[in-house]
């Protein structure tokens, strides 16, 4: 069956058919007169996260499915995994979507309330399951081999089951429930339970010292069944006088949780829920063309999955079907149209979808669809409006944490490991603590002071739990559960890069690495090349008494050496101006008994620049048009997922000037969605 809904998926639906500064740049240049756009992709793929979401909202899912957990990974590509040209479908890919589709598909027709939600064209009769309900204690129909009531129970004092009998009149997936306790017999074990039906086991568990309910799903048939509870491990110590018994206060049977009952709908019903689900997974209206397939893969539900129900057999196969879509794996480009300058205008559908999984990293809402509809998304103005309102919305928190974790690189976090004789401040938890205080802190420049990148890398505070701020030196929370703003000394921190993720993450068990740290900034903060290293360089010579960290390392990398360039000039500077940190990330004024070297000079964006400590250095970057430069770009290849290129620059300068200026990083990325190169694309290229 596998392969007809592959083959299916390629036969349907391929018709056509207030947040943030007020400092956005009003004065851009008119775009007739800039370089041409680049080319981008037509067909992007959605990351797993964004499968994950979409899938979610599609289905009305309470949480996200988790499936994607077994996927073969995603590609990290131009640094993001979010890239056009480099997410594909491999064969395995393809695979796990299948199965997937599958489970979700199955999710939907065997839960009764998600069935309704997701299929409300398909009014049910007797869909309530029944419920019963056996008060053991003062039940006439069960049969027992032991016991008798106790209270409100029914005590089984050895070992021995008690049975009651049930008459269902449907088949299907059944909840059966047992409310029970046990003394132990002074040895603290307590009473070990088999639930069975029909005398088959079904479930086997401890019981506690309190009334507590134990649920099984069971398959049961309709017809006569017996439901039993056995006890296992009875104890008597006539010494002691304890006694290790199991008392009973109710059974209860629910179901069938998957019984749908009978339905009323046909073909008009049918054709309703497609023209809307299978609409919204495909994020735009349907064709008639598109309809008329599609029904015709509903109606061989029927004979392709057989429970009996075609209504929801259709269902079932048109979920397993448009779920492997390429209209929904995909993000789709099908406007083909150049307007007067040449450019290929995104209609307002595809906007509301680029739109939506850029900021919110999922399928657009009723609210975007209806925008799309009315044709309001093309107007620049008014997508800057909505993209203002979507930065308020809770769902694009996940989304910029998403970039900055990746720009971050925080998933490294995990590789932290220190010296714990060195650094008793060091635990197994530290390293999740510097990437959630990271997490923290960029959530609240970004969300709660509506900051800019100055702001994210010169703060003069941070987000941190008691460990966290017992590292940086200054007052904070009393436990590492709480988590509070704190200042910080302004001498000694300032923003991100001075942070535990960023001094920890770059240095090894016992000491800083300025290659490391400067490799990192040149590449994440100021978007300068890297050159890889050569093959089979030489490493550092060890730590050595009285040899500061700085002169190891200038000693083999820096003048006279064969990494005089690369280092020399750009390496080495910025990642000696956080020698005042160690290898925790704790500030320090002396390494190895000598005074603690950070200066440095830098071309920095053509401007040579000089410190004397990190917090100068930091706060230079900070101020400079490169940093600024280098972070809107990096927003760019996330939110287009592409790279960029040096058309782009042309368009960024603007956006640039407007966050030196102080604009809001929620308004560089209102600027960023607004564009041209967001709203349009040139040639037609395929991943």
């Amino acid at each position: 069956m596998r392969l007809f809904y592959a083959l299916v998926i390629f036969s349907v639906g391929c018709g056509r058919g207030g947040a943030g500064k007020d400092a956005a740049p009003d004065e851009l240049e008119p775009e007739e007169e800039l370089a041409a756009l680049p080319s981008s992709p037509r067909v992007v793929r959605l990351t797993h996260d964004q499968w994950e979401r979409a899938t979610q909202d599609l289905l009305g899912l309470a949480a996200p499915s988790g499936l994607s957990e077994g996927f073969i990974g995603d590609t990290l590509s131009e640094g993001f995994d979010n890239n056009g040209d480099a997410l594909v479908v491999s064969s395995e890919l393809f695979r796990d979507y299948q199965l997937a589709a599958e489970t979700l598909a199955g999710m939907v027709v065997n839960d009764v309330a998600l069935y309704r939600a997701v299929v409300p064209q398909d009014p049910r009769e007797n869909i309530i399951p029944d419920g019963w309900r056996w008060e053991v204690e003062s039940d006439t129909s069960k049969s027992y081999d032991n016991g008798g009531v106790d209270g409100v129970g029914w005590m089984l004092w050895s070992d021995g089951a008690l049975s009651v009998p049930v008459e269902l009149e449907r088949s299907g997936t059944y909840t059966f429930t047992a409310r029970v306790f046990s003394s132990d017999c002074g040895d603290g074990v307590y009473g070990e339970v088999e639930l069975a039906v029909d005398g088959a086991v079904v479930h086997a568990y401890s019981a506690t010292a309190d009334y507590a309910d134990t649920s099984i799903d069971v398959l049961m048939s309709a017809g006569s069944h017996s439901l039993s509870v056995s006890f296992l491990n009875d104890c008597y110590d006539e010494a002691a006088g304890k006694d290790r018994n199991l008392t009973i206060d109710w059974l209860n049977l629910y179901g069938p949780i998957d019984g749908l009952g009978d339905t009323l709908a046909g073909e008009a019903e049918a054709r309703a829920w497609i023209t809307d689900l299978v609409g919204r997974a495909y994020r735009r209206p349907l064709s008639e063309d598109e309809i008329t397939s599609w029904l015709a893969v509903f109606d061989q539900g029927e004979a392709l999955v057989g429970s009996g129900d075609a209504f929801r057999d259709g269902v079932q196969l048109v979920l397993i079907t448009v779920l492997q879509s390429p209209f929904f794996v995909y993000r789709v480009e099908r406007s083909t149209t150049p307007d007067a300058s040449g450019v290929i205008p995104l209609d307002d559908y595809e906007l509301a979808s680029k739109l939506s999984f850029a900021l919110w990293g999922t399928m657009p809402d009723a609210w975007l669809f209806e925008l799309a509809a009315k044709g309001e998304l093309s107007d620049p103005e008014k997508l800057r409006e909505v993209a203002r309102t979507m930065l308020t919305d809770a769902r694009a928190q996940p989304v910029v944490a998403d970039f900055h974790a990746q720009l971050l690189a925080l998933d490294q976090t995990v590789n932290i490991s220190k010296d714990a004789e060195r650094f008793p401040l060091f635990s197994s938890a530290l390293p999740g603590w510097m990437r959630e205080e990271a997490e923290r802190f960029v959530d609240a420049v970004i969300f709660e002071d509506e900051g800019g990148v100055t702001e994210l890398l010169s703060a003069d505070y941070t987000v941190a739990n008691r460990t966290l701020a017992q590292l940086y030196g200054v007052s904070g929370p009393t436990d590492d559960d709480t988590w509070e703003r704190v200042a910080l000394n302004p001498a000694e921190r300032a923003g991100l890069l001075t942070q535990g993720w960023f001094l920890a993450g770059n240095a090894d068990s016992t000491t800083p690495s300025p290659i490391h740290r400067g490799v990192f900034v040149n590449k994440q903060i100021l978007c300068y090349p890297i050159p890889e290293p050569p093959p089979n360089v030489t490493p550092l010579p060890a730590s050595e008494e009285g040899v500061t960290n700085r002169d190891r390392v200038e000693s083999h990398t820096g003048e006279g050496t064969c990494g005089e360039i690369c280092h020399g000039t750009l390496i080495n500077p910025p990642g000696f101006a956080f020698e005042g940190y160690d290898a925790l990330g704790a500030f320090r004024t002396t390494d190895n008994g000598a005074p603690v070297d950070a200066s440095g000079t830098f071309n920095l964006g053509g401007d040579e620049v000089t410190w004397t400590t990190g917090t100068e250095f930091v706060n230079l970057v900070a101020a400079h048009a490169q940093s600024h430069r280098c972070y809107a770009t990096h927003w760019l290849e996330y939110l287009l997922a592409r790279p960029a290129t040096d058309a782009d620059e042309e368009r960024l300068a603007p956006v640039v000037t407007s966050s030196l200026g102080g604009a809001s990083i929620q308004s560089l990325i209102v600027e960023i969605v607004a564009s041209e190169a967001f709203r349009a694309r040139t040639d037609e290229v395929s991943p």
